[in-house]
């Protein structure tokens, strides 16, 4: 009795735990944990939040990132700061084709209009007379009208001193008077071959041709031809242009002459072209003589020259201006309102004549008034670079009817300031 009531207690038990399981697993129930040992107490699991899934058990909670602060835009590197040239270099010459040159010619010859100033065949032609001077030489004797023409226009564009006495053969046309072109030219280059024609030519000629001859003669002023000047002093037939002799010697700086050129400036009956040549050389042989400190006056009015300033004119490369500054502080960066200047030549390789005498034109308030009143120009030292100093010498006198009358003399010294617009 007492082990059948134990198998049945034991056989309940059994089943009550499995139909229990069963019913859980049925109803997707968790089975409760185990309450602690020794009576602890846990905390209840809190519920989730409607409508959102419950957390993954043993899920690890993942660390809260700091809000990131917004980037700034990289600053834009400053746009490099171009340097102002020194100087710039005049035009290269134009390639010299490998044809012929009788070629060559013709294509200048029909390929260029006689009013064009810049002409490619043109100037190739220049490039190739330099390397068949003797060819062009023959040709100027006995090709055709046309083939001069062309090789002249083209002596006109030449600047290397291999085509120098092919261009001044051509100094006297046909005609027996001077070529102005070809003087024009020659002068640029300040070629010593042109002396000599010219100076041949001065033996006989009058008048205007002259003159044209002395002008010329005055913008080289070597040694040979202040002397043969000196002598010319002399020649009746040349009287009317004593003056123009005067300023010729004066621009020699031939200071031994001052007897001489004030004689001329007294003598009664003299022309106002004598006295004006010949006392402006008076002047200046004075100012070499003495300290001569820079003065500058208009119309009778002296202004202060407050700075000498130096450019190269970017469309110009073979000259300089010289301005003179009257503003106070005048500088490269700020020269204020520059009336008066001067434009210097350079040589034909577009550097500075040192040491020679030159005839620089005169501009006033941007008129051209040419460089009749030049008795003595000369610089001493100057290199084209960004504020290095110049120095010079300089006896201008422009007294021409209505115009300003401007005279600028003295020893300066000037800013290089670099190429201008």
């Amino acid at each position: 009795m007492r082990t059948t009531i134990a198998v049945s207690v034991v056989l309940l038990a059994l089943c009550g735990c499995s139909k229990k399981e069963a019913e859980n697993k049925a109803a997707g129930a968790k089975p409760k944990a185990a309450a602690p040992s020794g009576g602890e107490k846990t905390a209840p699991t809190p519920a989730p939040a409607p409508d959102q899934p419950a957390p993954a058990p043993n899920e690890a909670k993942k660390p809260v990132e700091p809000a990131k602060a917004p980037t700034e835009a990289p600053a834009k590197a400053p746009a490099p700061v171009e340097e102002a040239p020194d100087r710039v270099d005049p035009p290269k010459a134009a390639k010299a084709p490998d044809d012929n040159i009788l070629l060559v010619v013709q294509a200048a010859e029909t390929g260029c209009r006689a009013d064009e100033k810049v002409c490619e065949k043109r100037e190739q032609l220049a490039t190739k007379i330099a390397g068949s001077v003797d060819d062009v030489e023959e040709l100027l004797k006995t090709g055709t009208d046309q083939q001069k023409a062309a090789v002249r226009a083209a002596l006109l564009r030449a600047w290397h001193p291999d085509v120098d006495k092919l261009l001044v053969s051509g100094l006297v046309g046909a005609t027996g008077a001077l070529d102005p072109a070809v003087v024009s030219h020659a002068v640029a280059l300040r070629t010593p071959l042109m002396v000599e024609p010219l100076l041949k030519h001065l033996e006989k000629a009058t008048g205007p041709e002259a003159l044209a001859a002395i002008e010329a003669l005055s913008a080289l002023n070597t040694k040979e031809v202040v002397e043969a000047a000196t002598k010319l002093l002399d020649d009746k037939r040349l009287a009317p242009w004593r003056g123009e002799l005067c300023r010729l010697i004066s621009r020699g700086g031939a200071t031994g002459q001052m007897e001489r050129v004030v004689a001329i400036a007294s003598t009664p009956g003299a022309t106002d072209r004598q006295v004006l040549g010949c006392r402006g050389a008076e002047a200046v042989f004075r100012m070499l003589a003495g300290a001569a400190r820079t003065n500058l006056n208009i119309d009778g009015n002296r202004k202060q020259v407050t700075a000498v300033l130096l450019h190269q004119p970017a469309d110009n490369p073979r000259s300089l201006d010289l301005s003179l500054a009257t503003t106070p502080d005048a500088s490269c960066d700020s020269p204020g309102d520059l009336q008066t200047k001067l434009r210097i030549p350079l040589d034909r390789a577009a550097q500075p004549v040192l040491g020679q005498s030159q005839a620089p034109r005169l501009f006033h308030g941007g008129k051209d008034l040419g460089n009749e009143g030049a008795f003595h120009f000369k610089m001493d030292s100057l290199e084209m670079k960004i504020g290095s100093t110049a120095a010079g010498i300089a006896y201008i006198s422009h007294t021409r009817q209505r115009d300003p009358r401007i005279i600028f003399s003295g020893r300066f010294s000037a800013t290089y300031c670099g190429v201008s617009k």
